[in-house]
């Protein structure tokens, strides 16, 4: 079994094979079961959204779309993309069942924790999640009030669904023999940032997670630099994947090597794109193939190939200069 690390980086690194204007279907695909989230992180691309949605994704589409996504050939799925999954855990858990029905060999999810009861957790675990991981980002109760725009006690009920979510995947690895990873990331704000998470993640996250890995802080598609820039992170260009196996932000391997689907049924060329400025399709109206092949993910996707990005919507975060 790869670890999340492995996989990370094998999307990361664009293989030969998929550096086209019509790459082959994508290995993994996040679609967003909902774009609802209960926090406001400052360094997130959904603070940018105009209208915030209400509600999951309408279950025709989404069942329409693991189905399709399958057949055409892609074998991993994370049922997520910007917003958080356990505030549609009902959607959530008939995602990561369907996945399993259809033949998906991964079902993973990211989550800020703070809403992951161990019932939810158990849910999605039964259902056939394979990979469970916890974004974790602040150092303490204040920095999270900080970060996110919400009250400290989040902060805590995440640490103990952090907890309670290991002792909840063993009961289940024993009582059915079905396995989930978990995991965590952090990003790293910056050099004193990092000092600081270091023994809170050695005791309040290390022990109940199998693995875990540093990000660096991304520009999220060009916005929210300036809320990054207030709480002193620093953002680097594009997304070059996790610290310790960094790649060059051009071309992006998220125009050749991931699909992803908002939950309005936009398939986007960007893994941060909250606002539709990296609509490729509307899926509501085409097939996942024909959006993946379309002729504006085409013209991008050739910009990416020339290594140049000036004048496409991707020049503001692939060409970031802080």
């Amino acid at each position: 079994m790869t670890t999340i690390m492995e996989r990370v980086d094998r999307t990361a690194r664009i293989p030969p094979t998929h550096l086209r204007v019509d790459p082959p279907p994508p290995r993994s695909i996040k679609i967003e079961i909902t774009g609802v989230c209960n926090l406001r992180c400052g360094f997130c691309a959904l603070t940018k959204r105009p209208i915030q949605p209400t509600k999951p994704m309408e279950w025709g589409l989404l069942e329409r779309l693991i189905r399709e996504s399958r057949e055409f050939g892609i074998e991993e799925i994370g049922a997520f993309y910007i917003g958080e999954s356990f505030t549609a855990t009902d959607e959530l858990v008939a995602t990561v069942r369907l996945g399993k029905e259809v033949g998906y060999k991964n079902r993973f999810l990211t989550s800020n924790a703070t809403i992951s009861t161990p019932e939810r957790v158990r849910a999605a675990i039964e259902a056939g999640l394979t990979s469970l991981k916890w974004s974790v980002n602040n150092a303490n109760a204040k920095q999270f009030a900080e970060v996110t725009q919400r009250p400290e006690r989040l902060f805590y009920m995440a640490l103990e669904n952090i907890k309670a979510a290991l002792a909840v995947r063993d009961e289940v690895f024993r009582r059915t023999g079905h396995w989930c990873e978990l995991s965590a990331s952090s990003i790293r704000y910056n050099a004193e940032q990092m000092r600081l998470m270091q023994p809170f993640l050695e005791k309040h996250v290390l022990p109940f997670v199998d693995h875990h890995y540093k990000l660096p802080p991304y520009t999220m598609g060009g916005p929210p630099i300036d809320q990054e820039l207030q709480l002193g992170i620093i953002p680097t260009a594009g997304n070059q994947g996790r610290i310790g196996a960094l790649v060059d932000p051009i071309p992006c391997w998220a125009v050749f090597n991931e699909a992803h689907v908002t939950s309005s049924g936009m398939l986007t060329a960007c893994c941060f794109d909250a606002d539709g400025s990296w609509t490729m399709a509307d899926l509501k109206k085409v097939p996942l193939a024909t959006g993946w092949h379309s002729d504006v993910f085409k013209t991008l996707r050739l910009a990416h190939l020339k290594g140049d990005v000036r004048g496409t919507v991707c020049e503001r975060c692939a060409l970031y200069v802080g």
